[in-house]
């Protein structure tokens, strides 16, 4: 959205967080804080997991896909914008867990463009006529790589056409629910809205996420918000201790984050503490995104903090991975 700005477009985005820089072209309408999605992820649901374990992930993220939706179509900022007769040239929106944004591209009548911030899941496949291989390209909850038995390419089958099942059952009819409440009838179906979906872009590589057939409406974008090179711009976004921590990484860095999402701290301790071993070993300085102020047994290499700033840590040139 920024580069967007800063290429001379007028940008308009809702956001659950404000924007503390000033840039032209660049409009930030905050919605009330949506905490409810930070930090919510327990590890240990993925302990002693049971062959059922995903469909309740899947109710999950529905719960949360609710939420959202209920949150955006009440916000203060939206109705702002719907009855201010502000004309716009295409809506981008997350894909993930509700598609109830879509009716807000239809409201201004304008093309809409979809951005996941993960792999896409089942239920965008068909959306933008994506081919559906399940025996070799394990859907996003099964866990599995690309050479599964056939016990597991038919389980991955049954998930792949479950939850594109549920998701039009769930999902779409809370969604619409939704979005007759607050915008009012006569808006059609998500799940028609969704057809009309001129792009979508994810944040994949398949150096990372494997080869898969894509049409030319999805494209990976992963890496894209990085810059080709550290700028001394980014530096003042790195507070003083973390910047002499990365700029003093004679080997460099090893970053580490699972997001905003999953709870880090709430990792079993013996898998922490085996972590912890490995990196000790190493010649390089680690950074941890972890939710707690101490972690148990933690050696001199690695550094730990609540929040990183994500970007500005990954340009850095001393940093190695993720």
């Amino acid at each position: 959205m920024k580069a967007l700005a800063e290429a001379g477009h007028d940008v308009t985005v809702l956001s659950h967080f404000p924007e503390r820089s000033n840039i032209t072209g660049l409009r930030v309408l905050v919605i009330d804080e949506h905490k409810s999605l930070m930090n919510a992820m327990d590890l240990a649901l993925f302990e002693n997991r049971r062959p059922y374990n995903h469909f309740l992930e899947f109710f999950m993220l529905y719960e949360w896909g609710v939420g959202s939706c209920q949150k955006t179509l009440n916000s203060t900022a939206l109705k702002n914008i719907l009855a201010s007769g502000e004309t716009f040239d295409l809506v981008i929106t997350e894909f993930f867990n509700t598609d109830c944004m879509l009716a807000i591209a239809h409201k201004l009548n304008v093309p809409f463009i979809g951005l996941s911030s993960c792999t896409l899941m089942p239920w965008h496949l068909d959306r933008v006529g994506m081919p559906n291989f399940p025996s070799y390209i394990p859907a996003l909850f099964m866990g599995y790589s690309e050479d599964m038995s056939f016990a597991e390419r038919l389980g991955n089958w049954i998930t792949l056409q479950s939850f594109k099942l549920a998701y039009r059952f769930f999902n779409n009819r809370a969604a619409n629910s939704l979005i007759e409440e607050y915008l009012g009838p006569g808006i059609p179906d998500v799940g028609e809205l969704a057809k009309r979906t001129s792009l979508i872009m994810v944040n994949t590589h398949h150096s990372l996420s494997g080869t898969k057939p894509l049409p030319p409406s999805v494209v990976e974008i992963g890496g894209v918000y990085l810059f080709s090179s550290h700028k001394n711009t980014l530096d003042s976004k790195l507070d003083a201790e973390l910047k002499n921590f990365l700029d003093s990484a004679d080997n460099g860095v090893i970053y580490i984050s699972w997001g905003s999402m999953i709870k880090a701290d709430t990792l079993p301790a013996a898998k922490r503490d085996g972590i912890l071993q490995a990196l000790a070993m190493q010649p390089q300085k680690v950074l941890w995104k972890w939710e707690n102020d101490t972690i148990p047994n933690k050696p001199d290499n690695v550094f730990i903090r609540k929040w990183m700033p994500q970007r500005d840590v990954l340009c850095h040139p001393k940093v190695r991975s993720q």
